[in-house]
């Protein structure tokens, strides 16, 4: 990695020089904890700890014995490429495979300007480059203990927390916002189906009305980079209902060769699924593939079915499984495994209402209209997310 001169009063350092893991061993039900951690409850590129699990409900695997408390960072060191980095604000027990961490001396490291080190592109791609393993990738804590980075002086980290935390707190406030729209399209969703419920409508298993799928994403851990086809992966498609043009630019992206760009191109009015932890953020998460300009591929954590366009319109089969009824449908088949989630073969025979074609398309095209009407909120989402990657970027400057 190509170094650059340092400003005044900037030193280079090792994370592991600044930072330490903590490893504070509790058990869960004895030590009056009440909140869980698991992969699941951290987004993709999103600091905030939105989601949480309670101890005592249901059973919590012995590998949760990791205690956190407010200000410690949390990070996934599985599937490192999800990009999972979380300040805790409040105390828990996560999993011995979510690194909690913390810094070695508020003098050298601001606490308050760790979990922004965590989030820089630089820190992403070490993490990334050092992930062993194929299945699962991992890393371990010693491999982004070696991850170096230019630390400034104090009163210089005190400025860039500032102007970070201002600029986090724009994001989330966009974020709310975002999120009150969504609430609109999940009603109008609900109340479409509900309609439709009431009536009689003939149910069909979903692998009946595909022309091909459902479809395994392709698989290449360790490659990609900043040029290359644009490839969705899990945390696109939580972070998105559609992919489009403005989505697929910020993807991560890799090579792939002309056969395999024929077999795992994207294509217009795909439904995409998510293979594994699908039942993260509500099970039945779907997100449409919307007309692109450049080719986009998928990964192995998805799958993918095209429907038969003389039979089925996409729109109407994506609400559908956006709808508490199609949502539940997808719930039922979900496997416990190392992993969890959901098998193509599974996925076929999912029961999918079909009701003539014309009304699916009314029932659709009143939901897009809708979809279309929110996009303000999304569009200011997405802006602010590329902005505050942008602040970030200027901040701490590139290091490659």
């Amino acid at each position: 990695m190509g170094r650059r001169s340092l400003k005044p009063g900037w030193t280079r350092v090792a994370f592991g020089d600044v930072v330490r893991q903590v490893k504070e061993r509790v058990d869960p039900t004895t030590a009056g904890l009440e909140r869980y951690v698991a992969g699941e409850h951290m987004d993709t590129d999103d600091l905030r700890l939105r989601r949480w699990g309670t101890v005592g409900d249901g059973y919590l695997g012995p590998a949760f014995h990791a205690r956190f408390r407010p200000g410690q960072v949390l990070y996934g060191s599985r599937r490192t490429y999800l990009r999972k980095v979380a300040l805790a604000e409040f105390e828990g027990v996560t999993a011995n495979t979510t690194f909690v961490i913390e810094t070695k001396d508020p003098n050298l490291l601001l606490p308050a300007l760790l979990p922004f080190v965590m989030q820089t592109e630089a820190f992403h791609e070490h993490s990334i480059k050092k992930s062993k393993g194929s299945v699962n990738p991992y890393v371990n804590f010693s491999d982004i203990a070696a991850y170096e980075f230019a630390l400034p002086p104090l009163d210089e980290q005190q400025r860039m927390a500032n102007v970070l935390s201002h600029a986090s707190a724009l994001s989330e406030s966009v974020e709310s916002l975002h999120a009150a729209a969504n609430c609109v399209i999940t009603c109008a969703v609900a109340r479409e189906f509900a309609i439709l419920q009431e009536g009689s409508v003939e149910m069909v298993h979903l692998g009946g009305v595909c022309s091909r799928g459902p479809q395994t994403g392709i698989y290449k851990p360790e490659t990609f980079h900043g040029r290359g086809t644009s490839m969705v992966n899990m945390g696109d498609l939580f972070g998105h209902d559609v992919i489009d043009d403005a989505t697929a630019m910020a993807m991560d992206r890799l090579d792939v060769d002309t056969k395999e760009l024929a077999a795992y191109a994207l294509t217009s009015n795909d439904l995409l699924f998510g293979r594994r932890s699908i039942v993260l953020e509500g099970a039945g998460r779907c997100t449409l593939v919307a007309s692109l300009r450049e080719p986009a591929v998928f990964e192995s954590s998805i799958l993918r079915v095209t429907l038969d366009p003389l039979g089925v319109d996409s729109r109407f089969m994506f609400e559908w499984f956006r709808s508490p009824w199609g949502a539940r449908q997808i719930k039922r088949i979900v496997t416990f495994t190392t992993v969890s989630g959901i098998a193509g073969s599974d996925l076929s025979r999912v029961l999918v209402p079909l009701p003539p074609l014309n009304i699916q398309r009314q029932v659709g095209e009143r939901l897009s209209t809708l979809r279309n009407a929110m996009s303000s909120p999304h569009n200011r989402y997405l802006r602010c997310k590329r902005l505050f990657s942008a602040i970030k970027a200027s901040v701490f400057g590139k290091t490659r």
